[in-house]
């Protein structure tokens, strides 16, 4: 019985090394949440995956379902994530983020509200030079919002800005700023809660 490959967009969260050539990718998707997919002799220098599957990369993968574990047979990198890694300021709110949600998603399931979001969020950062201050807010903001999408956070009155209809931009980040207290007693509370 042939098996059906799967294609999705993802962001690589994780990734470990696997035996002598394969290394395992912890991959968030839209429609799967975090996957743990193995990819098959990458490590090798003739492998056409392997300057695709650096940690943190956004792209399109092809993963096909296995007994443990997806197998990743295919991937296309966008420049997403490279925009976002070469600028100093931006790279450090990027890879924070990208650790929180390693730290919080826990298995597979649907994730796509928070990977629009988090798209989205990532797109507007990329398109920004932002000062150090606004830098903070955002990143406030942006992790709020995830840990909303995964059920650490109510939806407070005072923040409306957790409603699923958020434009990113600089209104958003301006108006976020008189809750700053608010949003960061939230977000501590729900780090302290999630016991990680």
């Amino acid at each position: 019985m042939p098996h059906s490959l799967y294609r999705t967009e993802g962001l690589i969260l994780g990734s470990k090394n696997l035996g002598e050539a394969n290394r395992l990718i912890y991959l968030l998707t839209p429609g799967l949440g975090l996957v743990t997919a193995v990819a098959q002799g990458v490590r090798n220098l003739s492998s056409k995956l392997r300057y695709h599957l650096q940690d943190f990369s956004w792209g399109e993968f092809i993963l096909v379902r296995g007994r443990d574990y997806w197998r990743l047979t295919g991937t296309e990198s966008n420049n997403l994530s490279v925009n976002l890694l070469e600028d100093p300021s931006r790279r450090g709110v990027f890879l924070r983020i990208c650790r929180l949600l390693y730290r919080l998603i826990r298995g597979e399931g649907n994730q796509r509200n928070l990977f629009f979001d988090l798209k989205t969020s990532f797109h507007f950062l990329s398109q920004q030079t932002f000062d150090r201050e606004t830098l903070f807010q955002y990143e406030l903001l942006l992790a709020l919002r995830l840990l909303h999408h995964l059920g650490y956070v109510e939806e407070l009155k005072l923040l409306k800005f957790l409603g699923p209809n958020l434009v990113w931009g600089e209104r958003i980040l301006n108006y976020s700023r008189t809750e700053r207290v608010i949003m960061l007693q939230a977000v501590n509370q729900a780090l302290h809660h999630s016991q990680l």
